[in-house]
């Protein structure tokens, strides 16, 4: 009988924790998990209420190493990528091929995004696995505004990739 009364009052604090955790938003993905999907989806108002409430911008990311930053920065969400920064982002921090948010903002195009990464901090002669550069990604895909954007911010215009010497 003792035992009984046991199982039934752990069944019901487990479904009373239950319930308290969707009515009161905790339990479920990590706030980490949640950044990341904001950021990705360039949904800027959760990004900045997840990080209001302690989230921290780079403990979740992706299996192939992304991070909120790097996201935000591949799409140019610019509220985005500030809002990560100064909530302690780092700016060259690399995805496990050793992309860095510049080198996806800099891919892009995104003008305002390869600025506001550079005026943070971010390095313009990062090198990816390949050998690559934001400086070659920009090149390589005609985008002249964020060339000439990253020469002034002091890229080397002499670095060598791995794949094409």
């Amino acid at each position: 009988m003792r035992r009984d009364c046991s199982l039934l009052l752990f069944t019901l604090i487990a479904v009373n924790m239950q319930f308290a955790a969707g009515l009161f938003g905790f339990g479920g993905k990590a706030t980490e998990e949640k950044l990341y999907e904001a950021a990705e989806s360039g949904d800027g108002s959760s990004v900045k209420t997840l990080l209001s409430s302690g989230a921290k911008p780079d403990k979740h990311m992706a299996d192939d190493g992304s991070s909120a930053l790097i996201l935000a920065s591949e799409t140019g969400h610019c509220d985005i990528i500030y809002a990560l920064l100064t909530h302690g982002a780092a700016p060259d921090l690399c995805r496990k091929d050793g992309a860095s948010p510049l080198m996806g903002a800099a891919a892009g195009g995104h003008v305002d995004a390869v600025n506001l990464l550079l005026d943070q901090g971010a390095s313009p002669n990062l090198q990816d696995n390949n050998g690559a550069s934001a400086l070659m990604f920009a090149s390589d895909r005609g985008h002249t505004h964020v060339v000439q954007l990253l020469l002034h911010a002091g890229a080397h215009p002499d670095i060598q990739n791995k794949v094409c010497v």
